[in-house]
């Protein structure tokens, strides 16, 4: 697989998995507290949140990992400024 493919798939993957636990906190959060009486689907909705947030962790560190030539490049040329 080229760079830029991997590129796409791991950005929306990333953008994927903002959605989902920003979707899934807010739904814990707001619509679905643990006091509401809808516990299960509140322990369900903080099940996927947890899982999708460890997941969002790790291809982010991926993503950082893939560009970090790019990091590199863009600090030594703001240490010239």
């Amino acid at each position: 697989m080229n760079k830029a493919k991997n590129y796409f798939l791991v950005d929306t993957a990333l953008i994927l998995l903002l959605l989902i636990v920003s979707i899934t906190g807010l739904l814990v959060w707001f619509i679905f507290p643990f006091d509401s009486g809808n516990d299960e689907l509140a322990m369900f909705f903080e099940t996927i949140h947890k899982w999708a947030s460890i997941i969002l962790i790790v291809v982010s560190v991926y993503h950082f990992c893939g560009h970090w030539k790019w990091y590199k490049r863009v600090f030594q040329n703001l240490r010239k400024l």
